[in-house]
């Protein structure tokens, strides 16, 4: 009767040490997915995200290959309408793209193979460019016309590396507020989430849409809805991120339960031994 009180007690505490891992480790932001794109290859829409022209922001996550780049994150179609976050050619430095007619770029350029986090804000007119939080030499009152729907899809997403963490808002997140929350994934605990008009964490992982949080902002991977060549390929992020408070009470969570179960194990194995 003894022993199979153990064996009970043992069962249990196995099924909270296991449980309690899997709390801890899929909490861990590490384990997100990002999309790995060629030079050729995007993420596109026929209708833009958002119409608005004036108090935004954009921002993104890219990890550079050294491949060929163009736009990285565009809202409308480059050629006529929107605005979006541009490469310089030869330079590669970043910079911003008025609807295919007014470009204007940074002496800040991409770093090869390196993470680096960008944001494009407009603010009551002005436009400004944050590279890692830290404001670039970028300055442009360049006045973009309204994004509209594009007679052909229209690159949303076009890079020649990794993207992730990609989100539009309608307000002008401050430089603080860039700096202190570029490393978290976005959560209710943003100060600005009341505007946030589409997040795509790109953590499906598989298949042809890209989310957004949002009813009918999807993007949509390639040129087709189908498989193609032009479709980004899913990988698994290395993004710098930290976990979100919520995450960091699962992961505490976690661990506190991961070694009482572990404790408890040990103790019944020199109880049984002994």
């Amino acid at each position: 009767m003894r022993m199979n009180t153990f064996f009970l007690r043992l069962n249990l505490a196995l099924v909270i040490f296991l449980a309690s891992a899997s709390a801890l480790f899929a909490a861990l932001p590490s384990g997100n997915s990002a999309l790995q794109f060629t030079s050729t290859q995007l993420a596109s829409r026929t209708t833009p995200i958002s119409t608005v022209i004036d108090n935004l922001t954009m921002q993104c996550w890219v990890k550079w290959d050294g491949g060929s780049v163009g736009t990285i994150f565009y809202n409308g179609n480059g050629s006529f309408t929107g605005y979006g976050i541009i490469v310089q050619p030869g330079t590669n430095n970043l910079g911003l793209l008025c609807g295919g007619v007014t470009v204007t770029y940074s002496s800040t350029p991409l770093v090869l193979n390196t993470w680096q986090h960008l944001a494009l804000v407009r603010n009551a007119g002005a436009w400004s460019l944050y590279v890692n939080g830290i404001a670039t030499t970028l300055a442009s009152v360049s006045v973009p016309s309204a994004p509209a729907p594009a007679p052909t899809l229209s690159d949303v997403l076009r890079f020649s590396g990794v993207i992730d963490e990609v989100s539009f808002w309608s307000a002008p997140i401050t430089p603080a507020n860039i700096l202190a929350y570029k490393d978290q994934p976005i959560s209710a605990g943003h100060p600005n989430f009341a505007s946030l008009v589409a997040y795509y964490p790109l953590n499906e992982g598989t298949g042809q849409v890209a989310g957004s949080g949002s009813a009918g902002l999807d993007l949509q991977l390639g040129s087709t809805a189908g498989v193609d060549a032009d479709d980004p390929t899913w990988i698994t992020s290395t993004a710098p991120l930290v976990p979100t408070l919520g995450e960091w009470g699962m992961i505490i969570l976690g661990a506190v339960l991961l070694y009482a179960g572990y404790r408890y194990i040990s103790r019944r194995r020199t109880a049984a031994i002994a």
